[in-house]
This record gives structure tokens, C-alpha cells and sequence, in this order.
């Protein structure tokens, strides 16, 4: 197999290799050395699969799962910063209407 071909496949190819050869491993219990050849090649897939496809690192954040969530989110955002707050104009107090 050339090179140029591992990057067309996907993982799921490889695990399909790798579980092929674990199955053929156990078919072949009595002969001890079919049963490590077949070890080694899904040690191989196995090996293969974490080098091309490293896990990824789980995000913490919560991401929205479909668009509406999304819109709602950015329409509330919107209401928000566009809220006008409306103030009463301070009245000034006049000195007399103190009480000392």
C-alpha cells in the first residue's frame, strides 16, 4: 500500500483492519503463531489510527445544536445592547424646600 493512499482513507477503514485482524486472532487459538501474526497487524491499525487521527480535545462550551437556538441567541443579544434606558430629568431642589 502506498503512502499517497493512507491519507485518502478514513479511520473507520482502519478500525475495520484492526478489528478484522482481532477476530482472525481469536478464529486462530490454537496455532499460537497465526494468532501473533494477526495481533501484530491489528497492533499496526491500531497504531495507525492514533498517529492520522489524534483525539481531539473536548470543548467545555456549550455550542448550539440547531440554527434556531442560535438565532434566538443572537436576537436576544441584540435586544439587549439595543435597550434604551430611559432616565427622568433630575429636578433640581430649591434650598427652601430643604428640611434642616
Amino acid at each position: 500500500m502506498k503512502k499517497e493512499n493512507l491519507n485518502i482513507k478514513g479511520k473507520a477503514y482502519y478500525q475495520n483492519l484492526k478489528t478484522r485482524y482481532l477476530n482472525a486472532a481469536k478464529e486462530a487459538a490454537g496455532d499460537r503463531i497465526l494468532k501473533e501474526y494477526n495481533l501484530q497487524f491489528a497492533e499496526h491499525y491500531s497504531r495507525l489510527i492514533s498517529e492520522k487521527f489524534p483525539p481531539q480535545q473536548q470543548n467545555f462550551h456549550t455550542v448550539p445544536q440547531d440554527n434556531t437556538q442560535s438565532e434566538n441567541i443572537i436576537e436576544n443579544k441584540a435586544k439587549c445592547t439595543n435597550r434604551k434606558i430611559s432616565r427622568k430629568p433630575q429636578t433640581k431642589v430649591k434650598e427652601s424646600e430643604t428640611v434642616s
